[in-house]
């Protein structure tokens, strides 16, 4: 059995064993969130991970940001926070979400994640929820 959550993770399907290994919090309007994630995604050929293309797909998708060293800060609707970081070929992703968001707010928030994302990594949202099922599936 999965378990869907659907925003403080942005959309990704877990088995319900790591559901016992999560911190889970619900928030009125049905809205799932978890405490902080850190994530990693990998680019599909042809679209590289360069501090240019971060730059240029952050500011497209959310406007402005900060960074702090290496690191790319953003805060856009529903994300209180996003930190972003390569990690050699790898996009690192950490995330906090504001759990008290309107329904509206935080599914146009997903929206322009997921884009952000394809657009970034070449990957759709349900690419990437393939990607993690096998990674958790070991």
């Amino acid at each position: 059995m999965l378990i869907k959550v659907s925003l403080g993770n942005f959309g990704i399907e877990f088995p319900t064993c790591v559901k016992a290994e999560m911190e889970k919090e619900i928030y009125g309007e049905g809205i799932e969130l978890l405490g902080g994630w850190m994530r990693k995604y990998k680019f599909k050929r042809g679209f590289k991970p360069t501090k240019e293309r971060l730059e240029e797909q952050i500011t497209l998708h959310f406007g402005e940001f900060e960074k702090d060293g290496e690191i790319y800060i953003v805060r856009y609707g529903a994300i209180e926070e996003l930190r972003l970081w390569f990690d050699g070929k790898l996009l690192c992703v950490e995330s906090k979400t504001n759990p008290r968001v309107d329904p509206e707010t935080a599914s146009q928030t997903l929206k322009t994640y997921n884009r952000f994302l394809e657009e970034l990594t070449g990957y759709t949202a349900k690419e990437r929820q393939k990607m993690m099922k096998k990674e958790i599936e070991g």
